[in-house]
């Protein structure tokens, strides 16, 4: 019997484990499993906040701010940054994704 805190996925034979750099339904469902966002989708594919406990909109449309929950961490024990997620951003927007 596996410990109550173990799970467990079969997606067949991962080829790329990065979301950002494929399309790959299998890649996707992965990072899905496994990454945190700002926001997903609930059952009904409306946005819900995942690491925002907060969000504003600038008057004209072009700035948002978001404030991260607490309790955010990575694997290693450090907390999660604004940084971190700016950087990750900037990452996502520079990557063309391509079926793999």
């Amino acid at each position: 019997m596996m410990p109550e805190r173990t799970a467990r996925m079969a997606l067949g034979d991962l080829q790329v484990f990065d979301p950002i750099v494929t399309t790959t339904t299998g890649t996707q469902i992965h990072g899905l499993a496994v990454y945190d966002t700002l926001f997903s989708l609930d059952s009904k594919l409306m946005p819900q906040p995942q690491m925002v406990e907060k969000w504003g909109v600038s008057d004209d449309k072009k700035t948002y701010t978001f404030k991260l929950r607490d309790g955010l961490w990575w694997h290693d024990g450090t907390a999660v940054t604004a940084a971190d997620c700016v950087a990750s951003i900037r990452r996502w927007s520079q990557v063309t994704p391509a079926d793999n």
